[in-house]
Formats: structure tokens, C-alpha cells, sequence
């Protein structure tokens, strides 16, 4: 069985409502981003997922832990450290936006446990989590030997302002993590923040992606379509989902992530896939998402 191992940040998303205009506002919480919960939707169908990252040993750093392990993903690899708070996000639905609530501001280095890789096991990495400095130099070093013992690569190439206001600054970063990847997943939101205002999938992939990683995956939340980018051949579908653009992502993920597994796409074989193969690839994807409610 091939394994899955996901790297990436561990954090509580606080969700405030539309209407805000009330004395009291009922608030909802459930553990976010798209690594996190793509790692749960993928242990629950029965994969063998563990997740590396960090969560301080606080009341957030259980539930998502706790989260986790319900949803059949292991957590040997999660470094829970002493210092600081786990991150936390403010999602106001009105406006379609997160702030930082809280962050971890301790100097421990960041010191997971590499968990065990062979090859055609797939690691997942990417968002906020590949470009923090702080955690670097350990997670080139597991990519790394990811890629020495021939893992399947996949890179979620995210950017958010708020986050790191700057993408001269991380842009070499971004660079170096497309040189690992054999397969980028992005969402149409990701270009005009990375590449520049006029970046669209496509100029983007052909521009700047392609160079580096032949197999691209674009996710539109709003047109709830998937593109696939491969050499000269793009292939679009539509999907049916009722899901928020939050759940979407992660669903289109770990879609993604199965069709790479039920189809037999590896790191030797995923710069030289047929026209069909890559059909399927999308369809496997698009029935997947449609598929869970």
C-alpha cells in the first residue's frame, strides 16, 4: 500500500457569521486549511495518511490532534511543542478573508519525526507551512530524502498577503519547492497573488510552472471546475458540489490524491502521461468530489 504523508500547518479556523450586527455573535470553529482536512477526507477512505507538522500542547493543539486521529490519520509526526499557542485563523464569510488570530511566537526549531518514506509513497506539502523560515531547513531536508528514495511529490503553491506581506521574500522558496514537486495543485486565486495581477492558470503554468513540473492540477472553487496542465495537452470538468470553497479545496486534493494512487501515477512515470491516462485522472478527480456531500 502506498502511504501518504502530509506536511503541513496545524491550525483552528474561527468562523464568523455574515450578520455580525447582533450584540452577541454565534461563532463556529473546526480545524482549517486545506492539508489538514484533505489528510482526514483521505484517512477516512481508508488510506494510510500520517500528518507532520506542529501544535503547541495547548486545548487547540488537542482538538486538532484529536481531530486527526479520529479521522484514522496518525500524528506520530506532529511536534507538540511547550512555547507559544497553535495558530488561529478569523474567517469572516462576508468578506471572504482570514486574519491571524494567534500565532506561536517561540524560537524552538521546528523537529518532527520523519516518518518512514519508500518509494511511490506520496508527500504532500505546501501553503504558509513551506514558506515560514523558522521550519525550512528541516522540511528541505525531509523533501530532500523524499525525493532521494523516489516519492511522488505534490506541492499546494498557496500565498496569502496577510500572512507574509511580501512575495519577493518567499518567491526563492517557492522556486525551490517546485523543484521537488512531481505535481502542483493550485487554485485560481494562487496566480495573481505569486505571479502578478494578470497571472491566469494557464500563462502561469506555461510561464513559470512548467519549467520545474510538468503535472499541474488547477482547482476554480467558484466554476467548481478542475484543469489539468500536462505538456501541451489541458483538459478541463466541471463537478457538482454544494461544499464552500474551503471544503472544496481540500476535497479536490484528496481526489487528486486518490486518482494518483487507483491510476498507478508515480514520481517515474507522471512527466510521461497519455492523453488518456490523463482523462481519467480528471474524471476519477471530478467523481470523487461530486461524489461526497
Amino acid at each position: 500500500m502506498r502511504k501518504i504523508i502530509v506536511a503541513g500547518e496545524c491550525s483552528l479556523d474561527i468562523i464568523f457569521p455574515a450578520d455580525t450586527d447582533g450584540d452577541t455573535i454565534s461563532l463556529t470553529a473546526h480545524p482549517g486549511g486545506r492539508l489538514l482536512n484533505a489528510a482526514a477526507i483521505l484517512g477516512d477512505c481508508g488510506h494510510s495518511v500520517e500528518f507532520a507538522g506542529e501544535a503547541s500542547r495547548d486545548l487547540t493543539g488537542d482538538i486538532i490532534t484529536a481531530f486527526l486521529t479520529r479521522h484514522h490519520v496518525g500524528t506520530r509526526s506532529i511536534d507538540r511543542y511547550t512555547a507559544g499557542v497553535t495558530p488561529s485563523y478569523f474567517i469572516f464569510e462576508q468578506r471572504d478573508e482570514a486574519t491571524v488570530a494567534m500565532r506561536s511566537n517561540t524560537a524552538e526549531g521546528f523537529d518532527f519525526i520523519w516518518p518512514r518514506i519508500d518509494a511511490d509513497d506520496i508527500v504532500i506539502f505546501g501553503s504558509y507551512f513551506a514558506l515560514d523560515k523558522r521550519i525550512r531547513p528541516n522540511l528541505t531536508d525531509f523533501l530532500a530524502n523524499a525525493a532521494e528514495r523516489k516519492a511522488t511529490i505534490i506541492y499546494l503553491p498557496g500565498f496569502l498577503k496577510k500572512l507574509e506581506p511580501s512575495i519577493t521574500k518567499v518567491m526563492p522558496f517557492i522556486l525551490e519547492n517546485l523543484q521537488f514537486a512531481d505535481m502542483v495543485v493550485t487554485r485560481s486565486g494562487d496566480f495573481a497573488n505569486i505571479f502578478g495581477p494578470n497571472a491566469t492558470p494557464a500563462s502561469s503554468y506555461r510561464d513559470h510552472i512548467s519549467f520545474y513540473t510538468r503535472l499541474m492540477a488547477n482547482v476554480d472553487d467558484q466554476r467548481r471546475e478542475i484543469t489539468i496542465f500536462h505538456g501541451n495537452d489541458t483538459f478541463s470538468e466541471t463537478f457538482a458540489s454544494d461544499q464552500q470553497p474551503m471544503k472544496v479545496n481540500s476535497l479536490a486534493l484528496a481526489a487528486l490524491t486518490d486518482a494518483l494512487i487507483e491510476l498507478g501515477i508515480t514520481h517515474d512515470n507522471s512527466s510521461s502521461l497519455p492523453a488518456g491516462l490523463l482523462r481519467m485522472l480528471l474524471s476519477h478527480t471530478s467523481a470523487f468530489i461530486s461524489s461526497r456531500k
